[in-house]
């Protein structure tokens, strides 16, 4: 794909809250896409997203499932906007252009100690 897209797969809220149980409060798991563009805009320092951060934003998130994206096999995106998931997935109302929430796309680097939860389950869906 010429994004880099490279699969994707659901995730309930509750499943990744489980999966983030298992690891310290303090892990550094994600970064925004947000912040990675301040980053590199302003040269700004990076903003981390801990997981006590991402569980606070899943349990905010308006959804059941969430859509969790896979990029050139390196990386997840994880869609925490509920109107950008809608429209990602091609569930969005007609006509109806998001105004995203960059601070609530979440990607996952593959040194994240959540990487290789998201793997996976993202393999074990493919599998089905």
């Amino acid at each position: 794909m010429p994004n880099g897209h490279t699969g994707g797969f659901l995730i309930s809220k509750s499943e990744l809250t489980h999966v983030l149980s298992s690891l310290p409060n303090t892990s550094i798991v994600a970064e925004s896409l947000g912040a990675m563009g301040r980053t590199r805009r302003e040269g700004a320092p990076t903003e981390p997203t801990t997981v006590a951060d991402l569980v606070r934003l899943v349990e905010q998130f308006e959804g059941e499932n969430l859509y969790v994206e896979e990029h050139d096999f390196a990386f997840y995106q994880i869609y925490l906007d509920h109107t950008l998931q809608q429209f990602v997935l091609g569930r969005a109302t007609p006509g109806e252009a998001p105004q995203p929430t960059w601070e609530k796309l979440m990607v996952v680097h593959s040194d994240s100690p959540l990487f290789d939860a998201l793997r996976e389950r993202h393999t074990a869906r493919r599998n089905r």
